[in-house]
């Protein structure tokens, strides 16, 4: 994580990222503690990747932005965060040409996808109930039926899932 550039051409994947967000600042004005972290942040860098993580609990999901260019964000599960699931964002030098694709994104408080961001790609991301096995005992498997069962597009970059199969 580099506000000023330089981190490229990293690959952040089957990572479980969980009660994430302690990130706190007071506001002095209102007597207010807040959190402020996002559990995966990608910034300020050319081709960098998340592939089958799995974020949950936390206070924000996933963020893109402060410059990165080129980011890949494919066949993750973003569930039950307080704020945001994937946010695409454009503040601060912003994110182009993210790729956001075949994500489970769902259950999530404010949004499950945001984008604000140049040249972004939303395909494929499922953000209605993926019927998931037991989510509050964190199994985010999906149960027979469930809409994300075969819906996902074939990536090269991402041959095998989560538990490693194909």
């Amino acid at each position: 994580y580099n506000t000023s550039g330089g981190v490229h051409n990293n690959i952040i994947r089957n990572n479980v990222f969980y009660n994430n967000g302690s990130g706190y600042y007071y506001d002095f004005g209102s007597g207010t503690e807040f959190r402020t972290a996002h559990a995966l942040i990608i910034t300020s860098g050319r081709n960098n990747a998340a592939f089958n993580n799995i974020i949950y609990n936390n206070y924000a999901g996933m963020f893109v932005g402060y410059g990165a260019v080129d980011s890949k964000i494919f066949n993750n599960t973003v569930y039950g965060n307080t704020t945001l699931g994937i946010d695409v964002n454009a503040a601060y030098n912003g994110s182009t040409n993210a790729q956001v694709i075949n994500n489970i994104v769902y259950g999530n408080g404010d949004s499950q996808v945001t984008n604000d961001a140049n040249d972004t790609t939303l395909q494929n991301n499922l953000t209605t109930d993926p019927q998931f096995v037991n989510p509050s005992a964190h199994d985010f498997h999906l149960r027979t039926g469930s809409p994300a069962i075969n819906a996902g597009l074939t990536l090269p970059e991402v041959p095998c899932d989560f538990d490693g199969n194909a």
